[in-house]
């Protein structure tokens, strides 16, 4: 429906940013090797890893960052080659960013950030989502896990696969989540894997993360 209103000059549905633009907010943020390994050059780095230390709690809202030790910073996160640059200049996709030079290094296998930030109440007659940035493209990113006031909200295995690509990263808000936004705080956490290879063979080490909500306007479905 929303692709019938574009085509013909309409942008009242269109995803629009909600909230605070977390872009341009810092987040909390660790990054470490697991002793859960595996071969970096057979992809799929997405698995279940012992968290550090007193962090096993991380996407809680009652967690202390600063006490635990993590750093703060702006994102995107992110490295190719351990330098901070673009993963791909030619990219476009407002639901990626790829193109964007991280502004905060990715330094080690596993990222983890986490922020707590002040939205305003959902509203009806809305949609809802969290989009997990920096990762549209085939054989681009790792899988993920993303959490709203630590309950788990989406939960990607993968990276995007062969015909998977152009389409948004994260998780949209159902009604049993829609009650964790009535206007105030909410946290908002996410962990991923740095990329070592494609289907094709060893890629440099590559990631790119960026996390942000957007709301749009559902459409009229008209009556037959």
């Amino acid at each position: 429906m929303t692709t019938i209103y574009r085509t013909v000059g309409v942008d009242h549905y269109e995803w629009r940013t909600f909230g605070p633009d977390l872009r341009e907010l810092e987040w909390d943020y660790f990054s470490f090797d697991p002793p859960e390994t595996l071969p970096k050059e057979k992809g799929g780095r997405y698995r279940e890893v012992t968290w550090p230390a007193g962090m096993e709690r991380w996407r809680e809202p009652a967690f202390d960052a600063s006490a635990a030790g993590w750093t703060r910073g702006l994102p995107p996160f992110g490295q190719l080659d351990g330098v901070l640059a673009p993963l791909l200049e030619s990219c476009s996709a407002s639901f990626c960013g790829c193109g964007v030079a991280p502004r905060t290094l990715w330094e080690k296998d596993v990222l983890m950030t986490r922020g707590t930030f002040q939205f305003p109440a959902l509203q009806e007659g809305r949609r809802y989502r969290l989009v997990v940035g920096g990762s549209a493209h085939v054989n681009a990113g790792e899988g993920f896990a993303l959490y709203v006031n630590g309950k788990l909200l989406a939960e990607s295995g993968a990276g995007v696969g062969k015909r998977q690509g152009g389409q948004p990263r994260g998780g949209h808000f159902f009604a049993d989540f829609r009650d964790e936004f009535r206007g105030g705080e909410v946290t908002i956490a996410v962990h991923s894997f740095l990329r070592y290879s494609n289907p094709r063979g060893p890629l440099p080490h590559r990631g790119h993360l960026t996390v942000w909500m957007e709301e749009a306007r559902i459409p009229p479905v008209p009556e037959r």
